[in-house]
């Protein structure tokens, strides 16, 4: 009798083992932001070493805050009504299933006073840069009076402009005791010789070269002039000083309002009140040199005055 069961074994054509496939699709991240306003963060998160998690750390100190440019485009993203109502309910566990750029706005909008400390460092960024700049420009124009009103050789060289001035008016019998400087020194260049080829400035220099030549050692003297003239004006200069002392009014006020509405949290607390004693520490410092920088500008504008009404 033929052994079925060993030909079976043999030679039965066995069932093909079941491929198993392995899903190698990782969970969909979820997206609130619209696709603009995402695509946007995601290319400033890749262009920085900023991860959303550690947002925080950015604003815990002013010292954190980083550069401008961090800190100016994350203003441009920061929290909207919107998002604060959208991202404010959304669990703490739930953080790790957003998109990057979700997340980021998840951390922001969770970081108490996000928006707030962002302005304040902003401004303690700005701060010491703008009194410098500020200060140089004073400098420049203080020293630029005192060597106007101590050039005996450029007002010995006026005062011949003044007497050939009054020669060529005498067949008209107009003299003047004086004139302006920005009115009658443009003309010096323009005033020319019959034969078209000498300036009257031209004749006023051989003039002073013949009679008074030490008059003419102004010219080294006023080479500070050319730096100042770059300078901003004295009304503006004087106006970036009141805002400079508007805004360090600016950051105590902010620093006060956020001490009184912080958290009674613990840790909330105790972070905010270490973000407010910076800025406190960062005025009482700053604060002094916008006095003295203050004080600089009252002199200038004195000095200028003196300037204008001995010229």
């Amino acid at each position: 009798m033929i052994d079925v069961s060993k030909l079976e074994e043999y030679f039965a054509t066995k069932p093909a083992a079941k491929e198993i496939i392995k899903s190698n699709k990782t969970p969909e991240k979820q997206n609130y932001l619209d696709s603009k306003r995402s695509q946007n963060i995601g290319i400033f998160l890749h262009g920085t070493q900023i991860q959303p998690a550690t947002i925080g750390e950015l604003v815990s100190r002013i010292k954190n805050g980083g550069d401008m440019d961090n800190i100016i485009a994350l203003k441009k993203f920061a929290p909207l009504a919107d998002d604060i109502k959208v991202f404010g309910k959304i669990p703490e566990s739930s953080v790790n299933s957003l998109d990057k750029a979700d997340k980021l706005m998840w951390y922001m909008v969770n970081t108490p006073y996000f928006t707030q400390r962002l302005n304040i460092i902003e401004v303690t960024i700005s701060i010491p840069d703008d009194i410098e700049d500020i200060k140089r420009m004073v400098d420049n124009i203080l020293e630029v009076s005192r060597v106007l009103l101590n050039s005996n050789s450029f007002l010995r060289f006026l005062e011949k402009i003044l007497a050939i001035g009054n020669m060529m008016n005498a067949a008209i019998k107009k003299t003047s005791p004086g004139f302006k400087l920005s009115s009658t020194l443009p003309k010096l260049t323009t005033i020319k010789s019959q034969d078209k080829t000498v300036s009257l400035l031209d004749f006023i220099v051989q003039q002073a070269v013949l009679l008074d030549g030490d008059c003419l050692k102004f010219v080294n003297d006023l080479e500070i002039v050319h730096s100042a003239s770059n300078s901003s004006s004295i009304v503006a200069l004087s106006a970036e000083v009141d805002i400079m002392k508007q805004d360090m009014n600016k950051l105590s006020g902010r620093a006060n309002d956020i001490s009184q509405k912080c958290p009674t949290d613990n840790h909330v607390h105790k972070e905010l009140e270490v973000f407010v004693d910076d800025v406190r520490s960062f005025v009482k410092f700053f604060q002094q040199n916008v006095f003295l920088l203050n004080e600089q500008s009252a002199q200038m504008k004195s000095d200028y005055s003196k300037v204008l009404e001995r010229f």
